[in-house]
């Protein structure tokens, strides 16, 4: 209650329950390295764990809960931020949710 309405003795309006956040996919990060034994040998100091790719095809995705980061060698130009969308952290399908139900509603009725 701001002090204003605690002076005028008006009571502030109850708060609505907290809305459970629009969940869309994920995100993960790409990053070109020079030496992809060695840059993945850092972020296995850090926690991270390979979860996908190959060092033979010169690519890994590494992942430490739910942030994922890829190293590439030779082929990409510069670091990428790549969407995954409709998928968790771990590329399972997200449950629709109560505001992309909506969202899906509100576009099947507009077409």
């Amino acid at each position: 209650m701001s002090d204003a309405s605690a002076r005028d003795g008006v009571k502030a309006p109850p708060r609505a329950p907290a809305a459970e956040p629009l969940k869309l996919g994920t995100f993960s990060v790409g990053l070109p390295v020079k030496n992809l034994q060695a840059s993945k040998a850092v972020y296995e100091k850090l926690d991270f764990a390979q979860v996908a790719g190959d060092v033979k095809q010169r690519w890994v995705v590494l992942q430490d809960g739910t942030t994922k980061i890829a190293l590439f060698q030779g082929f990409l130009p510069r670091a990428t931020l790549t969407f995954n969308p409709g998928v968790d952290y771990e590329g399972k399908p997200l449950k629709e949710s109560r505001t992309s139900a909506s969202c899906s509603a509100s576009s099947r009725s507009a077409a």
